[in-house]
């Protein structure tokens, strides 16, 4: 074999192998993780807990939640993962990455199980033609407005909500899912919807004076 075509050979294997190196790329994914309890009054205990929601709605401390727990008990939990909407993706790259002197505000919406066709990457404040927001017009009811989220410092890739929002119903009716949103105000057309999510075990009931805690969480 000639001397040129030994190094042709050994030039073809060195290319080969650099084409066949795996290219090494990090890669992020949103995923969230909502975490959703009911409570009840437990048994003949409707009036006592009755006390106890009504002063723990004045006062959410530790003491008015202490009291809330020894009258009440676990009606059902769901967990279950979200779809991050394209908006919502948009929302966090452009203010995560490019953002100036930001300050996010965050507020978690329930969707209501009434005329509920789906949830889509598409949806927006203004458009969500596949399901309605739980809590004014649609049952079941609530007080108050969407429930304001704080957070924890993120951890190992994640950030989740640093305590649970609870959201009191005054109405009976069935709960279909959770979203995170940047507006307040129960049925808003404005702000961005960052996430929506579904009950895995499908449509939960809820009557007045049950109350349900979402916690919610984001890795990357």
């Amino acid at each position: 074999m000639k001397l040129s075509d030994s190094l042709n050979a050994i030039g073809l294997a060195v290319a080969a192998m650099c084409v066949a190196a795996p290219v090494m790329a990090e890669q992020a994914h949103a995923a969230g993780v909502y975490t959703v309890t009911c409570h009840e009054a437990s048994p003949g205990m409707q009036a006592q807990y009755d006390v106890a929601l009504a002063s723990y709605t004045l006062d959410p401390s530790i003491v008015n939640l202490a009291a809330l727990d020894a009258v009440r008990r676990v009606k059902w939990t769901e967990q279950f993962d979200n779809l991050v909407t394209t908006l919502g993706k948009n929302y966090l790259l452009d203010n995560g990455m490019a953002g100036a002197a930001f300050t996010a505000a965050f507020y978690m919406g329930l969707i209501s199980s009434v005329s509920y066709t789906g949830i889509a990457a598409a949806d927006t404040s203004a458009s969500h033609a596949g399901w309605l927001e739980s809590g004014a017009t649609n049952a079941p009811t609530y007080s108050g407005a969407r429930k304001t989220a704080a957070w924890a410092a993120a951890n190992a890739g994640a950030k989740a909500l640093s305590a649970g929002l609870v959201f009191t119903f005054t109405g009976a009716g069935t709960v279909k899912g959770c979203f995170l949103t940047t507006a307040s105000a129960v049925d808003a057309a404005t702000g961005t919807v960052f996430s929506a999510g579904l009950f895995s075990g499908g449509d939960q009931p809820v009557v007045s004076t049950n109350t349900l805690t979402v916690s919610y969480s984001l890795s990357l």
